[in-house]
């Protein structure tokens, strides 16, 4: 038995091939720009190299050190700094009329640091029936220890 032609003669060559081979060669280039963009994000999140610090010479590091010793009593002491405070024209006619008024004035170093005495100036108010014992509060003053300034913190 011989071949059969094919029924309808000769087939044209198929034109699918080209749009399939289109369509993969586009999809093989999206799934790498997608995993080269991610390969960029990575890097520079996580490999990107570091500029190192500037190098300093022992030298220049001991410049800026602070210069260590011992500790240097202060100019002002606790007792000078309530003077101070005391010495204030505002807080000696506080003082005034607080006691004036049959008062108690206060003035207490409340706290201090390196540098400074905080200073509390204030006074007890007895409590009546009701109400409760409790400070009434004039202000609240630093005095530099080295400088013995004044500077009122609360008016």
């Amino acid at each position: 038995m011989s071949a059969m032609p094919p029924p309808y003669g000769p087939q044209p060559p198929s034109r699918e091939f080209p749009w399939v081979a289109c369509g993969i060669i586009g999809g093989l280039a999206f799934v790498f720009l997608v995993v080269a963009g991610i390969a960029a994000v990575g890097y520079f999140l996580f490999l990107k190299p570091q500029r190192p610090p500037p190098t300093m010479t022992p030298q220049q590091m001991q410049q800026m050190m602070p210069k260590a010793g011992p500790p240097q009593p202060a100019a002002v002491s606790g007792d000078e700094a309530i003077g101070k405070v005391k010495a204030l024209p505002e807080v000696a006619e506080w003082i005034a009329n607080v006691t004036k008024a049959g008062g108690s004035p206060h003035i207490d170093i409340d706290s201090e640091d390196a540098a400074a005495y905080t200073v509390h100036v204030y006074e007890v108010v007895k409590g009546e029936g009701d109400i409760p014992s409790h400070t009434a509060t004039m202000g609240w003053f630093t005095v530099d220890k080295g400088t013995g300034e004044v500077s009122q913190q609360v008016p």
